[in-house]
């Protein structure tokens, strides 16, 4: 079995005899760079581009056992799980380029099951939700990076199911929206009356108690379609998102000042080309460039003069140059 990277490239080619697996070798620009031999119990290291990136577990009885750790070449960590019988078992550790926290959660036989929470770029608190063995089962929570909780959603079978519910910078409920199977079908400003949808399309706009704006959508046929716009309670923009047929196009994150905190783009609702991070005087903080979700090219951070502070070179999501 082979793996291939985004260029084409042979990435990962992997033998088995009988569905057992034997042997994993890991190419870089098409020459062998390290391998994994499971017929052989130990502890085993080995780099899937080069020694940017080091993987390092035990082999017991043809199978990953333990402690699995990734790290970088200045030994700070990149990914750590723990692993039963080739199977996540527990907690795991997504770590940013910075080294802060981006993921965390938890395994049962290589399934998420349990709280995953994702934090974003600075290791700040972005999503919150639950899983029973991988599907979205539960509410799901997501967080402006100044501290508050924005909306909570109920999920069942990985699909809306219930109500969505909005907040305020000031913690004030903004609305209520109602689904099922993942549409649309009703909506509650505050204490007044529900408004029925028909078709899934809607635009909804909801005011805080005070009279300013709180919050815009857009849905067509069930799906968000077009600006969707957070307000602070003092009237201030803090998020504004572009949606096309459901997929997410680009966003722009706030301060609650209103100045641009993060800018972000996507494909497919994956990330994909530049996201940008600022500093409250509008000074670049961090810049990372994506490709299919992951990380592919450089990714900086800046001090607050603008002097780089750190570089580091992606493929794949996989580093290979950590200066």
């Amino acid at each position: 079995m082979e793996k291939y990277n985004q260029n084409g490239k042979i990435q990962e080619r992997t033998t088995y005899w009988k569905d057992d697996i034997q042997k994993s070798i890991f190419f870089n620009n098409d020459v062998p760079v390290s391998e994994v031999d499971y017929l052989k119990n130990g502890v085993v290291k080995f780099f899937k581009k080069n020694t940017a990136e080091t993987t390092e577990c035990s082999i017991i009885n043809g199978a990953f056992n333990g402690k699995y750790s990734i790290k970088n070449d200045k030994n700070q960590k990149i990914f750590e799980a723990n692993i039963q019988n080739g199977q996540k078992f527990g907690a795991a550790i997504l770590y940013n380029p910075n080294n802060s926290i981006a993921v965390t959660y938890n395994n049962l036989n290589n399934q998420i099951y349990g709280v995953y929470v994702k934090n974003n770029l600075e290791g700040k608190l972005y999503w919150k939700a639950n899983y029973f063995n991988d599907i979205e089962f539960g509410l799901t929570e997501k967080y402006f990076h100044e501290g508050f909780k924005y909306m909570d959603t109920e999920h069942y079978n990985d699909q809306k199911n219930g109500e969505e519910k909005y907040y305020g910078s000031n913690g004030e409920e903004i609305i209520k929206l109602f689904f099922e199977e993942d549409i649309l079908i009703a909506y509650q400003k505050n204490n007044e009356p529900e408004t029925m949808v028909k078709n899934g399309t809607a635009f909804i706009q909801a005011n805080y108690k005070n009279g300013k704006p709180a919050l815009e959508i857009n849905y067509k046929n069930g799906l968000l379609d077009g600006a969707f716009q957070l307000y602070a309670d003092n009237g201030t923009k803090i998020i504004h998102a572009d949606y096309a047929e459901g997929e997410l196009i680009k966003r722009q994150i706030n301060y609650l000042t209103g100045k641009p905190y993060a800018t972000e783009n996507f494909e497919n609702n994956d990330y994909n080309g530049k996201t940008t991070y600022f500093y409250p005087d509008g000074k670049i903080k961090i810049e990372a460039n994506y490709v299919n979700d992951v990380f592919h090219g450089l990714y900086r951070e800046y001090d607050t003069n603008g002097k780089l502070i750190l570089e580091k070179k992606y493929e794949d999501d996989v580093l290979v140059e950590n200066k």
